[in-house]
């Protein structure tokens, strides 16, 4: 990639953000209040596929970031992170399954870069690095006001539910309805969430098959979606795992959404890497 590219894309991405252990513990019940939770949530960035930078009031989180074929935003994602780590923010990386849409390997290297940086796996990645933390089956784990607790994915890895800054939200990683023979596991795996999560902000779920599969969705990925808002009722839905440059899929589940929970808000993204404010 040639470097007047990079420094179009960097100048790009700036003005954009300028605009724009489970077993054997007791569930955890997740509360929030909603007037906390408009002071917390800062910034919700989508970042290609499955990939979000979550902005609280003291935490910033990344989950599944892979760059786009099109745009690398290593260098301005690090450069966040440690921005934020130096104002005393926390931050994490999170990836829920080893997937190569999802997972991108250099991060595992980040902690060395910025201090206090945690990095939380999804499945049990073999790594002799202790700083590299696996949650994973039905497990748990709380970092000072920071909880997370991992569910089995229909696929591979995890799902995450996360409650961080009076924010509780719910990010599925490739946990869907892939078929009519999944929609058993997959609404397990949705129950239980909802008996540990009294109630949840966000949710980010798959919508379409990969860019394998032609970013279609399916009846029955559909089917899976709307009984996930049905079940977890979330106050918001951020569709993903669309890798193809058409982001027609997200407006139509946007209005399929509108159509039977009027009371929960999409938020479609209109390209890669946009940002949504609060």
């Amino acid at each position: 990639m040639n470097k007047r590219f990079i420094n179009w894309s960097q100048q790009r991405w700036r003005k954009d953000w300028r605009h724009r252990g489970w077993l054997g513990v007791t569930l955890i019940l997740l509360f929030f209040a909603s007037a906390g939770v408009a002071q917390s949530l800062q910034k919700v960035t989508y970042l290609y596929n499955s990939g979000f930078l979550i902005e609280t009031a003291n935490e910033i989180i990344l989950i599944d970031y892979i760059p786009a074929d099109k745009l690398l935003l290593d260098s301005i994602l690090l450069h966040k992170l440690k921005k934020a780590t130096e104002s005393n923010k926390r931050a994490y990386i999170l990836v829920t399954h080893e997937h190569s849409d999802h997972f991108y390997e250099p991060l595992l290297q980040w902690h060395h870069k910025i201090n206090g940086l945690t990095t939380i796996l999804g499945w049990d990645y073999p790594t002799t690095d202790k700083s590299i933390l696996k949650v994973f089956n039905r497990d748990s784990i709380t970092i000072g006001s920071f909880k997370l607790i991992a569910h089995p994915s229909t696929d591979a890895g995890s799902g995450f539910l996360i409650n961080v800054d009076n924010i509780t939200f719910y990010h599925a990683g490739d946990h869907a309805a892939w078929a009519e023979d999944f929609t058993a596991k997959f609404t397990d795996e949705i129950k239980f969430i909802k008996r540990v999560a009294k109630e949840i902000n966000m949710v980010f779920i798959p919508i379409v098959r990969g860019k394998l599969g032609a970013c279609k969705s399916t009846e029955s990925i559909t089917n899976g979606a709307m009984l996930t808002l049905q079940i977890l009722n979330p106050d918001m839905v951020f569709p993903m795992h669309l890798q193809c440059d058409d982001l027609t899929p997200y407006k139509t589940f946007g209005k399929q959404v509108k159509q039977r929970f009027s009371s929960i808000i999409t938020k479609i993204p209109l390209s890669n890497n946009y940002p949504f404010t609060f």
